[in-house]
């Protein structure tokens, strides 16, 4: 388990802060120099110490205006939706994720492919897939990548 982050050397890319749990970066673009910003971000897989995951999504949003994507493995849903077999997951769990992702100003930029990023089997009683993994937008990130 980890975090990693790669880059072209075409681009400049100014890390600010990193942790088990992040990577968060600068990265300034072509020959205009247009700043944004991306965070690879790993969501805590133990549910009692998911909230510290949100603070730090928190802390995170509010140390700059710039375009952001934030995206990884945030390991919560945002719906029922975002499940298939096994247990189901607490509603209150997924409205604190979504309430996270209002505060810090971001939506969901959804996805092209399969539904779910995260498949396990247990046993005789079926496979559990959940959406896990997704890529979280500010509005001046969608307006600088209207494409995307």
């Amino acid at each position: 388990e980890g975090l990693a982050l790669l880059w072209k050397k075409e681009l400049k890319v100014d890390v600010q802060s990193y942790s088990d749990s992040h990577i968060d970066a600068i990265i300034g673009q072509g020959e205009d120099g247009l700043q944004w910003r991306l965070t690879g971000f790993y969501g805590n897989p133990e549910t009692s110490k998911r909230e510290e995951s949100w603070l730090l999504l928190k802390w995170l949003s509010s140390l700059n205006s710039l375009p952001w994507v934030c995206l990884g493995d945030f390991n919560e849903l945002m719906n029922g939706g975002e499940k298939e077999g096994g247990k189901a997951r607490l509603v209150k769990q997924m409205e604190n994720f979504c309430e996270v992702i209002n505060a810090c100003n971001l939506r969901d930029l959804g996805y092209t492919g399969q539904d779910f990023t995260w498949c396990r089997r247990l046993g005789n009683r079926g496979w559990v897939r959940e959406r896990l993994d997704r890529a979280l937008v500010s509005t001046n990130w969608e307006a600088r990548f209207p494409q995307m």
